[in-house]
Formats: structure tokens, sequence, C-alpha cells
């Protein structure tokens, strides 16, 4: 399952990926591979917690900074 996220489509067809698990079980380990990949491939990567998106979201959301598509 994990090869798919090593693909250079992954990042082309903008697809997600969540890693949720026990702390200790390498999720970090795992996200930073996947993002040193996209590197390699050209592309920009970030890393972020749910905690740290959600406060960002909020924080956009409530100074009305938010964005449609």
């Amino acid at each position: 399952m994990l090869g798919s996220a090593l693909a250079v489509d992954f990042v082309t067809e903008g697809r997600s990926l969540i890693l949720a698990g026990k702390p200790g079980r390498g999720k970090t380990h795992v996200a930073i591979a996947i993002a040193n990949r996209a590197i390699q491939y050209g592309f920009d990567a970030f890393f972020t917690t749910a905690p740290a998106l959600i406060d960002d979201l909020s924080a956009a959301f409530a100074a009305a900074s938010w964005h449609t598509r």
C-alpha cells in the first residue's frame, strides 16, 4: 500500500494521505520518506500535524482569510 504513495502520480493526481496510529509506530518516518520522494521528483513538500492544521484553518477562518476555489 505504501508503494503507491512513493510514486510520482501520487503527487501529480493531487492525492492526500493521513497517517494515524499510536505513538512510536513510525508515522513521522513514513511521512518524511514520502516527502523526500516528492522532493526528488521536483515537487515541494509540507509536513504538519493534525492539531497544527486545525489551528491554521481556524485562524484563517477567524481572520476571514478563508479562500475557496
